[in-house]
């Protein structure tokens, strides 16, 4: 019989029904099976609900239900979810991904080997490189991290406010982590950002370079997957050129603000830069402290710092 370990999976869902029960039969399969998983179905409007209706009759204490009356949304829906654990360690899932089975073991025994020399009590952020596959399951990239051509190693507070390198698919943390972040920001863009941010600040953020889950890529939304580096360059220069909101600055502006609101401490470089006057502006870009991780992603962002981030924003 497998070990079960006090880690609850959470997984917020909505219209996944076409891959979901592949996900969690690769989360049940697991070498060390979860306490529980816990999942909130918001509101779907394809067969998501009646789905894990049924797969909740043949794990009818592993499965926990717990769906919003009205639709939440993506952030809102995973913001309810972490209330509903209280389990030393949780992980979370995405609905349409598949886990390889050694995924929770590998992260568990990380995080655990962690707190034997920093405590319990020490908050602890465990994350994986992903494989990105199709709809159809066939593979675009055995490395998410080689695909993006990210550093994982770079987890200061200042390189994860312009850059964030955990996928929260593949992140395990443990409550002392969980404890700090919480309440979740509404404000906020990305919930696994947030959950970094804390861990850079007050414990460590661990990564294992194995590829441990495959990130299943749709058609509408290639995420960051994409590695078009021309068309990357074009759409951000398009940003600058256009009287387009500079909305990509301004969210790592508002998160870097969230996170200074909250936990005070030395200033974030972003919020820095935008108080300074325009020469002191030129010196902390000449520094490269403000940096993406590759050169065609760094000439379109310096663009954007220098045109599009307003004097005096509050």
């Amino acid at each position: 019989m497998k070990e079960i370990v006090e880690i609850d999976v959470l997984m917020a869902v909505y219209n996944g029904e076409r891959y979901l029960e592949e996900q969690i039969l690769s989360i049940y399969k697991q070498t060390i099976k979860p306490k529980r998983l816990i999942v909130s179905d918001d509101c779907s409007s394809d067969g998501s609900h009646e789905l894990l209706i049924s797969l909740k009759k043949y794990w009818p204490d592993w499965l926990l239900l717990s769906s919003p009356e009205r639709r939440l949304g993506c952030k809102a829906n995973f913001g309810r979810l972490v209330q509903f654990s209280n389990s030393p360690y949780i992980a979370f899932a995405d609905q349409d991904d598949i886990w390889d089975l050694e995924k929770l073991e590998k992260s568990y025994m990380l995080c655990s080997q962690e707190e034997k020399l920093k405590g319990s009590n020490y908050p602890i952020l465990v994350h994986s490189d992903l494989r990105l596959i199709r709809e159809d399951g066939s593979l675009i990239s055995q490395s998410f991290f080689d695909f993006q051509n990210l550093n994982p190693q770079r987890t200061s507070l200042d390189d994860l406010l312009i850059q964030n390198v955990v996928t929260g698919s593949t992140t395990l943390i443990n409550k002392s982590l969980l404890n700090i972040a919480i309440p979740i920001p509404s404000e906020l863009f990305y919930h696994d950002m947030w959950l970094a941010l804390v861990a850079s600040r007050f414990g460590a953020i661990l990564f294992i370079s194995e590829s441990l889950v495959s990130y299943r890529q749709h058609d509408s939304n290639l995420i960051g997957a994409s590695r078009q580096q021309l068309f990357y360059i074009i759409s951000r220069l398009k940003e600058v050129l256009e009287y387009i909101p500079w909305k990509r600055i301004a969210m790592y502006y508002y998160q870097a603000k969230l996170f200074y609101s909250r936990f005070g401490g030395e200033l974030p470089l972003i919020i820095k830069y935008q108080r300074v006057n325009i020469y002191r502006r030129i010196l902390i870009l000449l520094s490269g402290r403000l940096r993406k991780h590759c050169a065609w992603k760094q000439i379109p962002f310096i663009l954007l710092l220098f045109f599009r981030l307003p004097f005096g924003m509050k």
